[in-house]
């Protein structure tokens, strides 16, 4: 991280704010002086849902709240919006996928369809 910091110190990470390694690597980017968007889903009520971007890495956060969009009019919930959020506005994706996690499948599986480069580690991903 710190040699990623040191060739693209202006770099803006983009995580999902999920724990883990999204947590490990916002928490990173800020210890060496980075900014970082947090996108986190953030349930409305049952039907309704929306994304908070916490933006980080200033004096004081700064939290914005995204529209909101009826639950499964286009996704399989918060978590899927939000992914599509971040990946749309990602020049470059990273992912940690652990061999299981459907989140990170669904993520992998946008940035390959959004023609994103993609740097993967973890098992081979199958389609």
């Amino acid at each position: 991280m710190v040699a990623l910091r040191e060739k693209h110190p202006d770099s803006l990470v983009l995580a999902g704010g999920s724990p883990g390694v999204a947590k490990t690597a916002e928490r990173a980017w800020l210890a060496l002086g980075g900014k970082c968007w947090s996108y986190r889903p953030k349930q409305i009520d049952s039907r309704t849902y929306g994304v908070e971007i916490w933006k980080l890495g200033g004096r004081k956060p700064k939290i914005e709240f995204l529209s909101e969009e009826p639950t499964f009019a286009n996704f399989a919930s918060a978590a899927h919006y939000r992914s599509w959020l971040m990946l749309h506005a990602a020049t470059r994706v990273v992912s940690f996928y652990n061999g299981w996690s459907p989140g990170t499948m669904f993520e992998i599986h946008l940035a390959v369809d959004l023609e994103k480069p993609l740097y993967h580690h973890g098992p081979p991903i199958h389609r």
